[in-house]
């Protein structure tokens, strides 16, 4: 009966062995396929991203209503554009800034 028993044990684990290389084997294959999905999901929306348009002062209407806010109007396509005053005020800084930097190194 012991040798039956030792039998038995020694085909659970000859199983139980198969089985884990059979489990890892497809979480290997699944591993594979969903990486290969969402690089190319992700490889299609990189090359999918739309060209930045620059815009000309000559193609725009630039103004500022009384309570401050930017207003960018596109005079090709009619597309209004508003802003809060704190836009207006940071491009305000920012090219105040760069002004102020290149007096300062002009030598």
């Amino acid at each position: 009966m012991k040798i039956i028993e030792n039998i038995n044990i020694n085909n659970v684990k000859e199983f139980l062995i198969k089985l884990f290389r059979e489990f890892f084997f497809i979480i290997i294959v699944i591993s594979s396929f969903t990486l290969g999905y969402f690089s190319r999901v992700v490889h299609h929306d990189i090359n999918n991203k739309k060209n930045v348009e620059i815009k000309r002062m000559k193609d725009l209407s630039i103004s500022i209503e009384t309570t401050g806010n930017l207003i960018i109007i596109d005079k090709v396509s009619g597309d209004l554009t508003k802003y809060d005053d704190s836009v207006g005020i940071a491009l305000f800084n920012f090219y105040a800034s760069k002004i102020i930097y290149d007096i300062n190194n002009k030598k």
